[in-house]
């Protein structure tokens, strides 16, 4: 639990509650970073690590996710927090429970919808 231990604070600070980790599950599916869901009694996040020294590349994440969120076009995990230790980097997001398969074409609706946002330079302002 000591790896976990830096993520769960931060947890607990940027929620404002205690958050008691049971347990831990490894997901499959990256290919750059590890992807886990930590589950306490009550609460699911979503969690990504990496290798100490990548805070920024989840920095660009969070900011991303928020970008896409407040376009209203399409359900994105909500970032709740990033950072890093001596070990490792990492974001913490809300855990979405995604089962089955996706609808396609609405799918392909909402990413359009959200890139006829109009905003005043064209890509994002960052590199991620």
């Amino acid at each position: 639990m000591k790896q976990w231990k830096t993520i769960v604070q931060h947890i607990e600070d940027a929620t404002g509650e205690m958050f008691s980790l049971i347990r831990q599950q490894g997901l499959s599916g990256g290919s750059i970073n590890k992807t886990f869901v930590l589950m306490g009694k009550t609460d699911k996040y979503f969690v990504k690590t990496n290798n100490s020294g990548h805070k920024s590349m989840f920095e660009a994440e969070a900011k991303g996710l928020q970008a896409m969120a407040s376009s209203q076009t399409l359900k994105v995990p909500m970032p709740l927090c990033y950072g890093e230790d001596d070990v490792q980097s990492y974001i913490v997001m809300e855990y979405l429970a995604i089962t089955g398969r996706a609808n396609q074409v609405e799918l392909g609706e909402q990413l359009a919808a959200m890139h006829g946002i109009h905003v005043k330079q064209f890509g994002w302002e960052r590199d991620n």
